[in-house]
């Protein structure tokens, strides 16, 4: 089934060429203008929104929730301190990158994540004998 964000309704009336694409259930515009020149220079002199309502978002928690993510961020979580957020990578065994995303420090062992693609199994693979919660919000 095909939703709508709760932006839907503004972008939809900005949204000039009316070119729509599938992202995570949900619609989202493929640009707004006829030109991408004039987005290009909107947002390089003024300011853009971009609407994260369809991406993937995980709560990351427990007692070694962050022994967990500094093995597999490429930036190093520690230095994310409660109440700032970050925007990192994650990486396979082979330091290549999987996803990348925000990542948010919202308290002592507890983080919420954004991710474009969905990686909740990926990330349950590594958790191990960690004591680490990963749930899907």
């Amino acid at each position: 089934m095909i939703r709508t964000t709760p932006f839907h309704e503004r972008t939809n009336a900005l949204n000039e060429t009316q070119l729509w694409s599938h992202w995570s259930g949900h619609l989202a515009a493929n640009r707004y203008q006829m030109s991408d020149k004039f987005e290009y220079f909107a947002v390089r002199n003024a300011a853009g929104i971009f609407d994260s309502s369809p991406l993937h978002k995980y709560r990351i928690s427990g007692a070694d929730s962050t022994t967990f993510l500094a093995g597999v961020l490429a930036r190093d979580i520690r230095t994310c301190l409660s109440g700032q957020a970050q925007y990192t990578c994650w990486l396979d065994d082979r330091g290549f990158v999987v996803e990348d995303g925000v990542i948010l420090h919202t308290g002592r062992d507890d983080y919420l994540l954004t991710s474009a693609e969905p990686n909740l199994a990926w990330f349950e693979d590594r958790i191990g004998r960690l004591a680490v919660r990963i749930e899907e919000v």
